[in-house]
């Protein structure tokens, strides 16, 4: 009964969400084909406006391309003009540049001419005074430079100090080094005994587990076959009292015995050879914690030593540095102080060669030059007005032609906007 009580309600609620979804999805069909008909009606309106747009662009194209045209044409004329001027001012930059150029090298070659007289002079006349100051100099400077030679071969001599301490810590640290190496290689040999050592040990335990088993196997037949003697015995009485001589000891009793006591002698001995190899492996471990210990001295002693090694780096820097400064500050005072004197003495002998055998030819020389400047300015100051001219006009064309190229710049940048607009109102269609 309840079972078709769920049922019918399952039933009834699908039915009820069934009437309800029916009229909503009639609603959604009507406003899709409400949309689609309002866009059909604005269509025709779009396809106008855009129309007119794009004929206003192609109107504005056209305008456009006559004023790139212009402008083309413009810088086209200017560029004519500005040749032309140039191409009828070149006569006269040339003649001006040209003696330019002249006076230039004129005043360049009396001036190189003039100095070199004076100084010429100048050395020749004071030759005495000259070698006396330079003499006084050099006897200052040398002066100056006595206490940085002094300084640095101090330094130096701190400093091979230091290095032949730390060379002889190093000695005795290469002494301890070797012999760690040398006890090294005698713990290995030690250890390589030792595994041989185990070895045998292990061989020898072996041994003994074999003759204890051995013995172990003579025991219980020994006891076997004296057990059938005791029990042999208690049967038949003494085998002395018997009259016939049908009764004798259980067979191989003696034997067994006798294996017995040999097997004990071999157990013993194992046990013994057990012992000695134990003796010999115990002094080989003793033998080896000594090296160790040894290895462990002599490493202790070579740390140490490297300790008073390293106690030096800092010294032995500063003393480097010390000495690097000494050195520095003496080759800089002989390169500042020394050596430019030295140079210039050899500069002023030279010179003095030079001045004594070139005077006169210099003198005879100057007044030439003085009047080539003079000739080079009075032709550069008669090309000066046709070159200023012809110049200002180039300089004019120029000013034209730069704002011609300007306005043809504009004009081809509003063309490519106005075809990029048409392509982008094209696509739009």
């Amino acid at each position: 009964m309840k079972t078709g009580t769920r049922t019918a309600a399952f039933l009834t609620a699908a039915a009820l969400s069934v009437s309800m979804a029916a009229p909503a999805a009639l609603a959604a069909d009507t406003s899709r084909a409400a949309s689609g008909v309002a866009a059909r009606a604005e269509s025709p309106q779009v396809d106008a406006r855009q129309a007119a747009t794009l004929k206003e662009l192609k109107a504005r194209l056209r305008k456009a391309v006559k004023a790139k045209r212009r402008a083309a044409t413009a810088v086209g004329t200017a560029t004519t003009k500005l040749q032309a001027l140039r191409d009828a001012g070149t006569a006269a930059i040339f003649t001006y540049q040209g003696a330019s150029v002249a006076l230039d090298e004129a005043r360049a070659k009396h001036a190189a001419a003039k100095a070199a007289l004076d100084r010429t002079q100048g050395l020749v006349a004071n030759e005495d005074a000259l070698w006396a100051d330079l003499r006084q100099r050099m006897t200052t400077a040398e002066a100056g430079y006595q206490p940085l030679r002094a300084a640095y071969d101090a330094a130096v001599a701190k400093r091979t100090e230091l290095q032949n301490a730390v060379q002889a810590l190093r000695t005795q640290q290469n002494t301890a080094w070797a012999n760690q190496n040398e006890a090294a290689v005698a713990a290995s040999n030690v250890q390589a005994e030792i595994v041989q050592v185990r070895d045998a040990l292990d061989a020898a335990r072996a041994a003994e587990q074999r003759a204890l088993a051995y013995a172990e196997d003579c025991r219980l037949d020994f006891a076997r076959r004296k057990a059938q003697w005791d029990d042999t015995r208690k049967r038949n009485g003494h085998w002395e009292g018997l009259r016939d001589g049908t009764w004798r000891p259980a067979a191989g009793l003696d034997d067994a015995e006798a294996l017995l006591e040999q097997a004990l002698v071999e157990v013993k001995m194992a046990q013994s050879r057990v012992a000695d190899v134990q003796n010999h492996l115990a002094q080989l471990n003793a033998k080896l914690v000594e090296i160790e210990d040894a290895i462990q001295y002599w490493a202790d002693v070579a740390a140490d030593l490297q300790r008073q090694i390293d106690a030096y780096d800092r010294p032995l820097a500063d003393q480097n540095a010390a000495v690097t400064a000494a050195s520095a500050a003496m080759d800089a005072y002989y390169a500042q102080h020394i050596d430019p004197l030295h140079k210039e003495a050899d500069q002023l002998r030279k010179d003095l060669e030079a001045a004594k055998a070139n005077l006169p030819a210099l003198i005879a020389a100057e007044k030439p030059l003085a009047d080539a400047v003079t000739q080079a300015s009075a032709a550069l100051a008669a090309a000066t007005p046709a070159y200023q001219s012809a110049q200002a006009a180039i300089d004019a064309a120029e000013v034209v032609l730069t704002k011609a190229r300007d306005a043809l710049g504009k004009a081809e940048s509003k063309v490519k906007k106005l075809k990029k607009q048409i392509r982008k109102a094209k696509s739009r269609r």
